[in-house]
């Protein structure tokens, strides 16, 4: 971007004649016009664009998503009273769906942690007692705190922001606790 002459002047600037290229587009011309603000400068430069913020976040609840997963069978009980335990380590990304029109750094603004990650658990559940030739087989299934995002658009013109009725959502899943089944079989 070049300006033959730029002059500040009062907290106004001036812009005597210049010339920017954008490509497919070549020599798009600015003439001497007084602006009042680097806004109008970008304004007049840009011309009429759209951004998207977003404008708010709550919890919409619990959600357990996917099937129960089988990730244990225990050997039979050789006597009565016996217990089994089910255990397992699990690792859990965080996942998104909806419409996300801002940006990653935007969106863990407003929900307070990074939108993609992982979460670590180590679940183990007890049996109750169990008879003599009884046997468990053990499940877990995911579950996850539900966050809905509001993204909302403006229209960026003249120096100015103006909100449009434009909305777009997206729901943020923070993996909890799995939650844990266990079945109770006979040999």
């Amino acid at each position: 971007m070049t300006f033959n002459n730029i002059n500040i002047k009062k907290s106004k600037i001036i812009i005597l004649i210049g010339s920017i290229s954008f490509l497919p587009l070549n020599n798009i011309n600015i003439y001497a016009n007084e602006l009042s603000d680097l806004n109008q400068v970008n304004s007049r430069i840009l011309g009429d664009y759209y951004i998207w913020r977003t404008v708010g976040s709550h919890k919409v609840g619990t959600e357990t998503r996917g099937d129960w997963v089988h990730f244990y069978t225990g050997s039979p009980a050789t006597r009565d009273g016996e217990k089994d335990v089910a255990s397992c380590n699990l690792i859990i990304k965080r996942e998104l769906t909806g419409n996300l029109k801002v940006t990653y750094k935007q969106l863990e603004a407003i929900l307070g942690y990074v939108a993609e990650s992982v979460e670590e658990f180590s679940v183990s559940k007890v049996s109750a007692p169990l008879k003599k030739g009884q046997y468990i087989k053990a499940y877990y299934k995911k579950n996850y705190t539900k966050h809905k995002v509001t993204q909302r658009q403006y229209l960026k013109t003249n120096g100015q922001t103006y909100a449009t009725k434009n909305y777009a959502y997206v729901y943020s899943y923070k993996p909890l606790m799995p939650m844990i089944r266990l079945e109770y079989h006979n040999k």
